[in-house]
């Protein structure tokens, strides 16, 4: 009976050791010196279009989910990806030091999806401000992508 009562106080303390070792992190909680924020999102579908579209058209994203905010060192680049065998795509988010500006990183390989055509890809936009965490919101509007090798870059305001 020792035992089991030693392990049940040993799990809840390592419980709670891990749990202070990772905060739960938000906009007004700064990191650490020498890292920054990153908000990242895992689509468990990819429907990166406009919800006015019935998510068909027009390239935004319109899925429900959480995104993410985890504190990396200044010199750490997170990557955008997209998986083929389950159809997911993770989309990173890069906020500015002023805190006005997000831009959202999506892997290029979308633009070779049957989902989507070259149309999409002119304008990225909201038809209502977008919540990504509490605090923060992408302003609804129109954002011109830019493209480069491996992703496409979505340069959007944020309130």
């Amino acid at each position: 009976m020792k035992k089991i009562i030693f392990g049940l106080i040993a799990t809840v303390v390592l419980a709670f050791n891990v749990n202070a070792q990772r905060p739960n992190l938000s906009l007004t909680t700064p990191c650490p010196l020498g890292e920054h924020p990153v908000l990242s999102f895992e689509f468990n579908t990819i429907k990166l279009h406009r919800a006015s579209t019935g998510c068909n058209k027009r390239f935004s994203i319109c899925s429900d989910g959480e995104w993410l905010i985890d504190c990396v060192t200044d010199i750490t680049h997170r990557s955008s990806s997209y998986n083929a065998t389950n159809n997911t795509t993770l989309v990173i988010g890069d906020l500015s030091n002023d805190k006005k500006y997000l831009t959202l990183r999506f892997p290029i390989e979308l633009t070779k999806l049957k989902e989507f055509s070259s149309e999409d890809f002119k304008v990225f936009g909201f038809d209502n401000d977008y919540i990504l965490v509490d605090g923060l919101s992408i302003e609804k509007g129109d954002y011109i992508p830019t493209f480069t090798e491996k992703e496409i870059l979505v340069k959007v305001k944020v309130k």
